[in-house]
C-alpha cells in the first residue's frame, strides 16, 4: 500500500475526501516501514526521479532510513545506492535539505502543479 493505493484522479467527491485524508500520512508510510522502489515505467513516460511523488517518497524512506531493505538494487539503478544504504552525510540540516529540495522540484512531473506543496509539507514534518 502507498500512494498508488490512494484514488487517482479524476476522483468523485467521496475519492476526494479518502485522497485528502490519507495524503498528510504518506510520509510516516514511507518513513517508517521499509520501502520498496519499483523504479521501472512505461516506454514513453517520464522517469522515476523525474516524478514529484516518486522523488517524495523516495526522500522520505531515505530519511527514515527505510530503503536498505527491500530497495538496494532499484537504488543502484537510479544511482543512488550510497543514500539507499544510508552511507550519504549524516551532517545535514534541515533548511539545507529543505533548501534542494526546493530546487530539485522545480524540475519534478505533477498532475498538479500545486501537488508541489503537498511534497514540501510532507518532507519538512520529518
Amino acid at each position: 500500500f502507498d500512494f498508488a493505493g490512494l484514488p487517482q484522479a479524476p476522483r468523485s467527491e467521496e475519492e476526494e475526501c479518502v485522497f485528502c485524508k490519507c495524503l498528510p500520512h504518506m510520509g510516516m508510510l514511507y518513513s517508517m516501514f521499509p520501502t520498496v522502489i519499483l523504479h521501472e515505467v512505461t516506454p514513453g513516460i517520464h522517469g522515476y526521479f523525474e516524478s514529484g511523488w516518486c522523488f517524495c517518497e523516495f526522500e522520505t524512506a531515505k530519511l527514515g532510513r527505510q530503503l536498505s531493505k527491500y530497495s538496494l538494487n532499484a537504488s543502484r539503478a537510479l544511482g543512488r545506492a550510497a543514500e539507499a544504504e544510508g552511507n550519504a552525510s549524516d551532517d545535514w540540516k534541515m533548511e539545507d535539505l529543505m533548501t534542494t529540495v526546493q530546487a530539485e522540484l522545480e524540475h519534478k512531473q505533477f498532475h498538479n502543479h500545486s501537488d508541489a506543496d503537498d511534497v514540501r509539507r510532507i518532507i519538512s514534518a520529518f
